[in-house]
């Protein structure tokens, strides 16, 4: 649903618009001016006067020095004589229409906070300017802004009554003048003018932060409103017939939106296509049909149309350039004050000794240190002596914190490269030790040893000084206890991963046996644990998820540690192994089919070599397996989920594991009596 606005508010009449009868010289509207006060006296008895006719909306629009009018719209020209003005009040919202979309309805409204105090304290604060003579006010209000100018006609209603009155022209024109800013063009009022140019409210439904402004068009609309009220040429002509949709004259009698700003040359082809400001583009339509009966005045009436349009878009680049030129300045005066608040803080720091190397880390770094630094320094307001007293002590805490911390960083690069340094000597030293096979699994890799504790704190010495041949000796004392610790932490990630596996598992014999032990006064050591036939391992990072046994898993080049294949970091030893539940229980499930004890070792079970086979298949087809090729083929059964007849059919129903109870379907061929079977 669309609304049609009736009265913008804070804009002064249409009776604004000069005329060849109505124009009067600045000198004579400076005589004939009235004083502030008496401009008062004439407003009170205005308000009294019950005869005299207002506005649609008297909240915002408290003059009634005209004839009524609403602020932003004026009638339609009548076609008198075969005649019609050719110029009228532009930017009109008077038949603009907001909806849903219209920022507004996107707006909170703001929460006034309740008065504290007197409320009389502020009151009559430009009541000196009643008192002024009028000469004096308008040379006050001709060394202001035009926004200023603006502000203060919204203050009262008796400076309103002034400034927005034709009387007030030379102010405007003043104000603009010290500005710089174009001169009003003729089809708009100073005030309008002064808004259109430094306002921020929507014209139609006055949201706030509105930036969009078409300056030949003379209306600043937000979003939801520039998409109402700007419409294709075509869709507004469409109702007086396709004849007239295809008169390339009409498109040319308004500007179009964004006119100002393309350089290139439209042709009149596409002129229909471009989107007009609705209230114009219907005004100068209704009195382009209006005059169809008179060629003649309708030809004067294009001709004056199409000057006025290109006037408006000449002017409002001139406008663009303005603001361009106004932004620019002001962009350029922050980046001075900026400086030179930089500028001074350096040079105070400077005197407290600071280097310029401190100063310089705080610009070239991105960090949290750098963020507060610049919160302080990269400021407009300029350096007071009570702005440095409470920045001085931040300041210092930056510097001296972000020093600890570079420190920090050098001495962990240095011990980076003592690291690579002692690495190299361990590699030699590994190279010419006599360690047997089954004790080199043990034994740390050359980044494990450089990054342990004990070489860490000999290192960080003396970080400064290279690692050579007889510094090197100082370490050769502590390898076997280093040895010793980096052995029991292998053993001991290994046997957790394991524990946390057999912790989902119910309750088993191995555990029933394990706790009977415990009962006894004998506890299981985690290398007794780990050897055991159901201990097997898998990697996380290698592909095909093959299977490790204890103690070859620690052989396992992502067991020792190593850099991350993604992240170059350190990725410590063991932390990539796993013992997954679902092989603990195929492992169970299988010593259970064969026959075998929960404890026996997995020593034991590689021992028979590939003496396990299937009953189920063709003796004559009949294939061998070993002990992990075998707990690794049901894992492969049971992951595509067929029928192979590998194990007592033990497969995943759900998330369980379930072991069907019937005959066993394997034997062990080994010829051994501790086997258990024939």
């Amino acid at each position: 649903m669309a609304a049609t606005r009736q009265s913008t508010g804070r804009l002064p009449r249409t009776d604004w618009l000069e005329s060849d009868a109505d124009t009067v010289s600045d000198e004579e509207d400076a005589a004939s001016l009235p004083t502030v006060g008496q401009l008062e006296e004439c407003t009170e008895i205005e308000q009294a006067d019950d005869s005299l006719p207002h506005t649609n909306d008297d909240r915002d629009e408290c003059d009634v020095l005209g004839n009524g009018q609403s602020l932003l719209t004026g009638p339609i020209p009548n076609v008198i004589a075969g005649e019609t003005k050719a110029t009228w009040y532009s930017g009109s919202v008077d038949q603009a229409v907001m909806g849903e979309k219209s920022k507004i309805n996107f707006v909170a409204p703001k929460e006034k906070d309740p008065p504290t105090g007197r409320r009389a304290r502020n009151q009559g604060k430009l009541a000196f300017f009643m008192a002024l003579p009028f000469d004096i006010f308008c040379e006050i209000a001709g060394h202001v802004t035009p926004q200023d100018i603006l502000h203060l006609s919204w203050s009262s209603q008796s400076l309103r009554s002034l400034l927005m009155s034709k009387r007030s022209r030379p102010i405007w024109r003043a104000a603009q003048t010290n500005m710089g800013l174009p001169d009003c063009p003729p089809d708009i009022c100073e005030p309008h003018y002064a808004k259109l140019v430094f306002g921020r409210e929507c014209h139609v439904c006055e949201a706030p932060k509105t930036y969009k402004v078409d300056f030949a068009m003379r209306v600043r609309l937000c979003d939801g409103c520039m998409k109402l009220n700007t419409v294709k040429g075509c869709t507004l002509a469409e109702r007086y017939g396709k004849d007239l949709v295809k008169d390339v004259t009409i498109y040319k009698m308004v500007p179009f939106h964004k006119s100002a700003l393309n350089n290139e040359t439209i042709l009149d082809a596409h002129m229909s296509r471009k989107r007009f400001y609705k209230p114009d583009f219907e005004r100068a339509l209704e009195q382009y049909v209006l005059l169809a009966q008179n060629p003649a005045a309708r030809a004067k009436f294009v001709a004056q149309r199409e000057e006025l349009t290109m006037k408006a878009i000449q002017h409002a680049i001139s406008l663009n350039i303005w603001v361009n030129e106004k932004n620019q300045n002001k962009h350029e005066t922050l980046q001075s004050s900026l400086m030179s608040r930089k500028d001074s803080i350096h040079a105070k720091l400077k005197e407290l000794g600071v280097t310029e190397t401190d100063l310089m880390l705080n610009t070239q770094r991105s960090d949290q240190y750098t963020q507060d630094w610049n919160r302080l320094v990269n400021q407009t307001r300029a350096l007071t002596s009570r702005i440095w007293k409470m920045i001085q002590p931040q300041l210092e805490n930056i510097i001296y914190w972000r020093k600890q911390d570079l420190t920090k960083e050098q001495k962990a690069i240095q011990l980076k490269l003592r690291q690579a340094e002692v690495s190299a000597f361990y590699n030699k030293y590994l190279n010419a030790m006599d360690v047997s096979d089954p004790e080199a699994v043990f034994l740390p890799n050359a980044g494990d040893f450089s990054r342990s504790a004990m070489v860490t704190n000999l290192l960080e010495v003396d970080c400064e000084t290279k690692v050579s041949n007889e510094r090197w000796e100082t370490f050769i004392p502590i390898l076997p206890e280093l040895f010793k610790k980096y052995k029991n932490l292998l053993i001991t990630q290994c046997a957790s991963a394991f524990r946390n596996a057999n912790k989902n598992q119910e309750p088993s014999d191995m555990d029933n046996e394990q706790g009977a032990n415990e009962t006894n006064g004998t506890k299981f050591s985690d290398d007794d644990i780990l050897r055991r036939a159901t201990s097997i391992f898998q990697c996380r990072s290698c592909l095909g998820d093959p299977l490790f046994a204890y103690p070859d898993v620690l052989a396992h080049s992502h067991s020792k540690g190593h850099f991350g294949s993604l992240s170059y970091d350190w990725i410590p030893s063991g932390s990539r192994l796993i013992c997954l539940d679902s092989t603990l229980n195929i492992a169970k499930t299988l010593l259970a089919n064969l026959g075998f004890a929960p404890s026996t070792t997995m020593l034991h079970m590689q021992s028979l070599g590939s003496r396990y086979y299937c009953q189920c298949c063709d003796p004559l087809l009949r294939e061998g397996f070993s002990w992990m090729a075998l707990v690794g083929g049901q894992i492969f059964t049971i992951s595509i989920k067929g029928r192979l007849a590998l194990l007592d059919r033990a497969f995943q129903e759900g998330e369980e594991l379930v072991r069907q109870s019937y005959s066993p379907r394997y034997q062990c061929r080994s010829g051994y009596p501790t086997c258990g079977r024939p």
